[in-house]
């Protein structure tokens, strides 16, 4: 609800201005920033169909810089783990730096990156107060300097630094990311020998294994080669190729790093692999990272106040005005809250009673005892009882009268 309190202007005389202050708030501040601090830690969970555009929008942010030929190697080589931190964020410096200097279809996803979370801050209330006049400084409201203040002033310019930073966390993250999937192929093509035997090595070893452990001194498998036009083993060896995803990617890498013309079958499967294993990464990262934006604009920055609740789908916690005209001609304004809102419902057998608002000659609605078809329910075991009713939950947050203006 809102305070709303008369002041009437010194500099001029004429009727009562109306200034608004916020009196009551519903939920309270304390439980509001326990609902906003949910976002870090449930955002994805709550929100899993965010994960098919933010795992391709960070794919193509990086996708330019695939393969990392260099820059991994320091990071392995690395004596102590803080020299590997430092090293982890050289690399992914520089490939940030090579996204915007010389790649072409990494920009335009950053460039398009850039343009959501603009609009995003500027629908999330940063920088809607614009510059504020010398009169509108000396509020309460506007006093100091925190950056819950901050966010809300400075119209374009603070939406765009907003966004600038937004934008550039997502592009870090995905970056250190990749770098981090680079080191991973790296240690295994260093330690564990990957794709050194060429394409189909899973597909070799099987014939091999098989013409070891099952003899065919018939000539059947050649036979059936024959017979299937060719369909056995080639639906074999290419099944085992999907299932040998580290090794076409630790092959066609290898080939893209040597500068080896790559056949288009080899790039394309090159790019799936990578794609497939970076959105094992990339998904529940960008989660968090979004989860954590919205946490630090509700608590820190005072914005973005519907994006946060609704992200968390939390059905509870309502709040609505009912206004009240009374005999004397004064506006009533009452500011209800609903902290939980029923889960299951069933009709009121009451409703169509002489009492309710849908039996055959009942009284309008408005008039009737029992108005409301539905029934809040609850269950128990294998029965369905009748739980508390939202009008006996609802309380009022605040109340406002308006009195009736009596001319003289």
């Amino acid at each position: 609800g809102a305070g709303w309190e008369e002041r009437a202007p010194a500099e001029a005389p004429g009727p009562a201005r109306g200034e608004y202050r916020c009196a009551r708030a519903y939920p309270s501040s304390g439980a509001s920033l326990g609902l906003g601090r949910r976002n870090v830690h449930t955002f994805r969970n709550l929100n899993s169909r965010f994960d098919y555009i933010a795992g391709a929008v960070y794919f193509f942010i990086v996708v330019s810089a695939l393969p990392r030929c260099d820059g991994v190697d320091a990071v392995v080589e690395a004596a102590s783990l803080p020299e590997a931190a430092w090293e982890l964020a050289r690399a992914a410096l520089r490939v940030a730096s090579g996204l915007f200097l010389e790649s072409y279809v990494s920009l335009c996803a950053i460039l398009v990156t850039f343009a959501v979370c603009l609009g995003f801050a500027s629908s999330g209330g940063v920088g809607a107060m614009g510059d504020p006049s010398a009169a509108a400084q000396r509020s309460p409201e506007l006093q100091g300097n925190s950056l819950y203040i901050r966010a809300r002033l400075g119209g374009g310019a603070t939406k765009f630094v907003c966004a600038l930073l937004h934008c550039m966390a997502h592009v870090m993250l995905a970056t250190t990311l990749l770098v981090l999937l680079e080191l991973g192929v790296q240690t295994l093509l260093r330690h564990q020998k990957l794709g050194q035997e060429g394409y189909h090595a899973m597909y070799r070893w099987y014939r091999a294994y098989e013409a070891e452990a099952f003899a065919d001194p018939a000539g059947l498998r050649a036979r059936l080669e024959r017979w299937t036009l060719g369909l056995y083993p080639g639906v074999l060896r290419w099944g085992m190729t999907l299932f040998d995803v580290p090794d076409l990617i630790a092959v066609a890498r290898a080939q893209l790093c040597q500068g080896q013309a790559v056949s288009r079958a080899a790039a394309l499967g090159y790019y799936a692999g990578v794609l497939a294993y970076y959105w094992v990464l990339a998904t529940p990262s960008v989660g968090l990272l979004f989860g954590a934006y919205l946490y630090v604009a509700v608590n820190w920055m005072g914005v973005h106040y519907d994006e946060a609740f609704s992200s968390l789908q939390i059905p509870d916690y309502k709040g609505f005005l009912r206004l009240h005209v009374s005999p004397a001609g004064d506006l009533e304004i009452f500011s209800l809250a609903l902290d939980r809102v029923p889960r299951t419902w069933r009709e009121d057998p009451r409703w169509r009673g002489l009492r309710g608002g849908g039996g055959a000659g009942a009284a309008p609605s408005w008039r009737a005892a029992l108005p409301s078809r539905w029934a809040a329910v609850r269950r128990q075991g294998h029965h369905t009882l009748l739980a508390d009713q939202p009008e006996e939950q609802v309380r009022v947050v605040d109340y406002l009268k308006v009195p009736r203006r009596r001319d003289a």
